[in-house]
């Protein structure tokens, strides 16, 4: 994301970010370098997987008790790291960085990585979610994967000028199909 649209999607529960930055509670892996590296917890990671191991371990020193709410985008770390070393972290992540009460949310787009990757990513995780767009520029999603409710239900996502901007429609509210 660009600094605006974290700002941005930021801005109703936390609006300030620059606060945020300074006082440990958001913490941002830059991989294009488009972030002052200068700010306290904006962590240039271009240089590869030991740049994102040390960032991660520099965030681990800082962080409070709180959970650790990862969210990171796939294809933006490929720019920094090879698709092997992208698995290999998110096995250090799991094993040696991130706590029981952590969450981490990886996004990708399955056309822009190798399927090997993205398949690799549907196994590892607890959950998936897959979201689309239709020709009518409807956008959808479907239960892929998880621990609890309907595999394969599809929902229709609509969205909304309030907090949190979108609402899930129920089948009863839209006559939608099981996927």
């Amino acid at each position: 994301m660009t600094p605006e649209q974290v700002d941005y999607y930021l801005s109703d529960t936390a609006p300030n970010v620059p606060e945020l930055l300074e006082q440990d509670k958001l913490f941002i892996f830059d991989a294009a370098g488009v972030r002052d590296a200068s700010v306290r917890n904006v962590f240039h990671v271009e240089g590869g997987a030991e740049d994102v191991q040390e960032a991660a371990e520099l965030i681990a020193e800082r962080r409070d008790d709180e959970p650790l709410y990862y969210i990171a985008n796939t294809e933006a770390l490929l720019r920094a790291v090879s698709s092997s070393e992208l698995r290999d972290l998110r096995y250090w992540a799991r094993t040696d960085y991130l706590t029981e009460q952590d969450t981490a949310l990886f996004m990708h787009y399955p056309e822009m990585i190798d399927d090997e990757l993205a398949e690799f990513f549907v196994d590892d995780a607890n959950q998936v979610v897959e979201t689309w767009l239709d020709e009518s520029g409807l956008q959808y999603l479907v239960l892929e994967k998880s621990p609890t409710g309907y595999l394969g239900s599809t929902r229709y996502v609509e969205f909304d000028s309030n907090y949190p901007y979108i609402r899930v429609q129920s089948p009863s509210d839209s006559g939608l199909r099981q996927h």
